[in-house]
């Protein structure tokens, strides 16, 4: 997936998947499954991953990103799923 960063500043990022797997899924289809389904603005990050919580950058150095972060979640890969199959 490629967002380029004057995409993230307008806050509307194009959303570009290039995979290089089996295609089964076509990259116009995952481009446009992760625009619905993730809001990829710099706010909708935020919240999503909880950045202007500072418990996260004091977690960090002690846990080397062994932790459970937010950004590490597969919460919604079963809704990927589901979505890309209808």
């Amino acid at each position: 997936m490629q967002i380029t960063s004057e995409s993230v500043k307008v806050g509307h990022p194009d959303v570009v998947a290039d995979h290089i797997a089996a295609n089964i899924i076509a990259d116009e289809k995952i481009s446009t499954l992760i625009e619905t389904l993730f809001d990829l603005t710099p706010r909708g990050m935020m919240e999503r991953f909880d950045l202007l919580n500072p418990d996260i950058y004091r977690k960090l150095p002690r846990t080397l990103f062994m932790d459970d972060y937010p950004w590490e979640k597969t919460d919604v890969v079963a809704q990927l799923k589901t979505t890309a199959s209808a």
